[in-house]
């Protein structure tokens, strides 16, 4: 199956928004190959991180159970754009489209 994912090239200055499946890791983030490390909280010891972020924040793939919180993540998006109503996805969307 081929990634739904469209392929979408970064403007020349932003490198910080760069693809993560290129190995690409946004500016300010620290790359992490693998596994957590062992002394890792419970919250990503068994993720597969992509990156870490300066705050804190983790960056993975999306998996099965995502769907809910990737909703909420466009929601809020659109609320803060002022178009609340603009969402048409479901997480049953989200599911088909991510994992088929």
């Amino acid at each position: 199956m081929t990634d739904p994912t469209p392929a979408a090239s970064p403007a020349p200055d932003a490198s910080a928004a760069a693809d993560a499946h290129d190995g690409d890791v946004p500016a300010g983030a620290e790359a992490v190959d693998g596994e957590a490390s062992a002394g890792a909280d419970s919250l990503t010891a068994d993720v597969s991180v992509l990156a870490t972020l300066a705050d804190g924040a983790v960056v993975r793939r999306a998996r099965r159970g995502d769907e809910e919180g990737i909703l909420a993540c466009i929601q809020a998006l659109a609320d803060y754009e002022r178009e609340p109503d603009a969402v048409e996805n479901t997480a049953d969307m989200i599911a088909e489209t991510l994992f088929g």
